[in-house]
């Protein structure tokens, strides 16, 4: 038995048509969400890179300076992600900002920041 090529009646190859398409017709742009409706997994977006090892030998306490830069206006110290380093370094910037915290060179709050 011939099989029939119309638009619907199984046809794999060729273009789609527009009824056809998973996000509803309206193309990629669909309200500034990338891909459309379609779901789907994450593409992967251009991270930070490789974290810097930059802290994993030596953070000193007191640079007051180069702490305050890693922590937020509140008095958070930030994220790996954030700062970009490898857990050692995080757990030694963390370190190094709670002895400054200590040693009274850094506040414990956002009220003298």
């Amino acid at each position: 038995m011939p099989q029939s090529s119309g638009p619907h009646h199984g046809s794999r190859g060729g273009s789609r048509d527009s009824r056809d398409s998973r996000d509803g017709g309206f193309g990629g742009s669909y309200l500034g969400i990338p891909g459309g409706l379609s779901g789907g997994a994450p593409q992967p977006s251009e991270g930070r890179g490789k974290p810097s090892d930059a802290y994993s030998d030596f953070v000193d306490y007191k640079n007051v300076e180069e702490l305050r830069r890693m922590m937020s206006a509140n008095g958070k110290i930030f994220s790996r992600k954030r700062l970009n380093v490898t857990a050692r370094g995080q757990k030694k910037i963390a370190a190094a900002i709670k002895r400054a915290r200590f040693m009274a060179l850094l506040p414990y709050t956002s009220a003298t920041i």
